[in-house]
């Protein structure tokens, strides 16, 4: 994404932040992503468990969504 994209005061903000502060926020972004990623596994596969939709989880981050 380019720079021109965000708005000057977001990108002051994030300039502003410490390194602990933007690390915080990655984490918060991939748990967010991963948990669209269940909720997708579990439309597509209503039938998993919690335990094959981790399963899938991973292997997903791991080769992709291909199979």
């Amino acid at each position: 994404m380019t720079e021109n994209k965000f708005e000057p005061k977001q990108i002051e903000r994030y300039r502003k932040m410490t390194g602990e502060e933007r690390v915080e926020i990655a984490f918060q972004l991939t748990e967010f992503i991963q948990n669209v990623s269940r909720d997708g596994i579990r439309y597509q596969h209503p039938e998993f468990s919690e335990q094959e939709i981790e399963v899938e989880l991973q292997r997903r981050i791991k080769y992709g969504n291909s199979r």
